[in-house]
């Protein structure tokens, strides 16, 4: 059924808490997120179903955290591992808008974990939302701790990927559910394409090793032993958005932060009017099933 001009897919939109940050990279460590990030607690590229014009990027960015919580059916019966949490905005979205039962937080940046956890104790969650320093690729978990297992927009980062698959299947408990939103690179032969990508391989933070498109994701997650893997395109609903709402915020505060010098905007305007467009990233959310 389609919902909100989306084709049929288990992809649900819905709409109205607090969107995300999220650098946790199973071995790469990044700095700390913008101030606005901080203060407002959303930072992620988003998800707009109708128009920029209509959904303010703060709304598409706390929506993508909904449209991945509706994928993963979170409920008072879920017992989550969220990695890459950021400063763990989603996970109190879960807690309060679905009343997620337990979310145990991974991140391996110590002064996101540290804010994250004020966060959550100011709002008297601590015994629902446990938010520890740690990687994706090895939690050090128990087997079978967990019925679901997310990563909102950051496995792409992960060293590697596969090896986040294969540690997410191990914490499942049988029958339970990995979901993600992430970013697939087609890959292209031309030596423009070469450049252009490792561009964006430096500009994102990308490992060589993750850049294969939507149909080599999902071999890769059945590989690891998933079943029921779906790998659906919300290219659309993302990335035009994100870039015509970026270009219209070239002087907002709340990008200010990236652009100290003349350089600085000369750079991130160039990325967002040319270059970021040409990588024709694919963002896909993605659900799989550790078989029972």
């Amino acid at each position: 059924m389609a919902l909100l001009g989306l084709p049929s897919s288990p992809i649900t939109a819905v709409t109205p808490a607090s969107g995300a940050a999220n650098t946790e990279t199973g071995g790469v460590r990044h700095s700390t997120a913008a101030p606005e990030a901080r203060s407002s607690t959303v930072w992620n590229t988003g998800f707009d179903a109708r128009s920029v014009a209509r959904t303010s990027g703060r709304m598409a960015k706390k929506n993508l955290a909904r449209t991945l919580a509706k994928t993963g059916g979170f409920s008072n019966q879920t017992r989550l591992l969220d990695v890459g949490f950021g400063f763990a905005d989603q996970d109190l979205l879960w807690v309060k808008e679905f009343d997620v039962g337990h979310i145990t937080g991974l991140n391996i940046t110590p002064s996101q974990v540290l804010e994250a956890r004020g966060r959550v104790s100011r709002a008297g969650l601590d015994a629902r939302i446990d938010l520890r320093e740690g990687s994706a690729t090895d939690t050090k978990l128990p087997d079978g701790t967990v019925n679901t297992v997310s990563a909102m927009e950051c496995a792409f980062h992960f060293i590697t990927r596969e090896a986040f698959f294969r540690e997410a299947h191990r914490v499942l408990t049988p029958g339970g559910r990995l979901v993600l939103s992430d970013i697939c690179t087609p890959l292209r032969a031309t030596l423009k394409d070469r450049l252009l990508y490792r561009y964006g391989h430096l500009q994102w933070q990308v490992p060589a090793e993750n850049l294969y498109d939507r149909e080599a994701y999902r071999a890769r997650l059945e590989a690891a032993g998933f079943v029921d893997v779906r790998v659906d395109s919300i290219t659309e609903h993302v990335w035009p958005h994100l870039f015509a709402f970026l270009r219209k915020r070239l002087e907002g505060d709340d990008i200010h932060w990236m652009m100290r010098t003349p350089w600085t905007r000369a750079v991130y305007a160039a990325s967002v009017c040319w270059l970021w467009p040409l990588l024709e990233m694919d963002y896909v959310i993605v659900s799989a099933t550790r078989p029972a």
